[in-house]
């Protein structure tokens, strides 16, 4: 019970401290980049809707994994739902080949 009160506690701190953040890549990157940094824009809400691009997790059972009442489920990490290329996104980690699994 207490544990509950603590996660939900904590879960609305958090909501709440991010509601009123006015700068939120200020925030995460500490100060090295802001709404106000050059090269960066706001995007309005239709700006937002035409982004493309991103991960695509691809979920793959080979990876998942089962010990008594926990499992967990792999899934393939690609570079979007187009290309579904798992080798460039390696790459662009650092790696030179192989999978990376969430």
């Amino acid at each position: 019970m207490f544990k509950k009160l603590l996660s939900v506690v904590a879960l609305g701190t958090l909501l709440s401290s991010s509601a009123f953040a006015e700068d939120i890549l200020a925030k995460v990157s500490n100060g090295a980049i802001s709404d106000n940094s050059a090269g960066v824009k706001v995007l309005s809400l239709d700006e937002m809707k035409e982004v493309k691009g991103g991960y695509y997790f691809k979920r793959d059972s080979a990876f998942d994994y089962g010990a008594g009442s926990l499992s967990s489920y792999g899934y393939v990490v690609m570079n979007d739902s187009f290309h579904q290329d798992s080798n460039a996104v390696t790459q662009s980690l650092g790696y030179s080949s192989g999978y990376i699994v969430a």
